[in-house]
């Protein structure tokens, strides 16, 4: 129920056909998407649809296959619920050819279903010249969507794949892995894709939390945080207020109910650990 206005944005592309080619990575699904996908390809001579031998229960095994089908100099990750702009590669391929950038970011808009609302927008980009201020920029004024437009000679280099055991944050440690070896960073301020955070029928990863999900968010902010530092850049400071945040919100209203003592412990470590910087962050009363 999630993927037809995905698939009609990919038929709306305006680029040569010869030019990109879509993969689709289907996770053994049960509910039919395989099927509807092989369907789709028929029509497209350079769309191709595959499947995993067992579902992982991740993004990040899908989009490692697709790093490892593609054939194209960019890799561009979109989720099956998301809708890409027509103009949107185009744009991004200009930028990235110009610049010989490794990773090109972009705007997004947020649709909820009641408004849109345009987001990941980086006024400061223009002033910013240095590699560092330009991870800085983005790791503090944009949401780690996984949609990056990122040379796939540098994922092979470094062997950058998405990390398969996390279930929740995964895209923040794939994205400043990224930033901490990319040597051309560049931005977009127009938006590429439509991110839909709409009610459906089938839900999202991100629509539970509890003792998985919770260290998940432990490993990822202190491996983003490690990875950030050689660059002089303090991810606690700049980012975890957010995180931390919504890591609170979720235990408070989208609890599974499992976070018991041990994982608890394990949050209570982590923040007392990083109580000077955390002491300082403005939350409501509750939290």
């Amino acid at each position: 129920d999630k993927i037809g206005r995905c698939l009609a944005s990919l038929r709306a592309i305006d680029l040569d056909a010869s030019d990109y080619e879509v993969l689709f990575i289907d996770d053994y699904s049960t509910d039919g998407t395989y099927e509807l996908t092989q369907r789709a390809c028929i029509e497209q001579p350079t769309w191709r649809s595959l499947r995993l031998e067992r579902n992982s229960g991740s993004p990040s095994r899908p989009r490692n296959r697709g790093i490892e089908e593609a054939k194209g100099e960019y890799i561009y990750f979109l989720d099956c619920d998301d809708e890409l702009l027509p103009e949107a590669l185009g744009k991004l391929l200009n930028i990235a050819n110009r610049t010989d950038a490794c990773l090109v970011r972009s705007e997004l808009i947020r649709d909820d279903g009641r408004e849109r609302r345009r987001m990941n927008q980086i006024p400061e980009w223009a002033e910013a010249q240095a590699p560092a201020q330009r991870c800085e920029l983005i790791i503090t004024r944009t949401s780690t969507v996984p949609n990056s437009f990122v040379k796939r000679s540098l994922l092979l280099q470094h062997r950058i794949r998405w990390p398969e055991h996390l279930r929740m944050g995964e895209d923040s440690v794939f994205l400043a892995t990224v930033l901490s070896r990319a040597e051309r960073i560049e931005y977009l301020p127009e938006p590429t894709y439509v991110y839909l955070k709409r009610p459906s029928l089938t839900p999202s990863s991100t629509q539970r939390y509890g003792a998985r999900e919770l260290g998940d968010h432990l490993e990822v902010w202190t491996s983003v945080q490690k990875l950030m530092q050689p660059l002089g850049i303090d991810y606690f400071t700049c980012r975890l207020p957010v995180g931390l945040r919504v890591a609170l919100e979720s235990l408070i209203f989208r609890s599974c109910g499992d976070v018991d003592a041990s994982s608890f412990q394990k949050f209570h470590e982590f923040v007392a650990l990083n109580w000077e910087t955390i002491g300082k962050f403005s939350y409501t009363r509750r939290l």
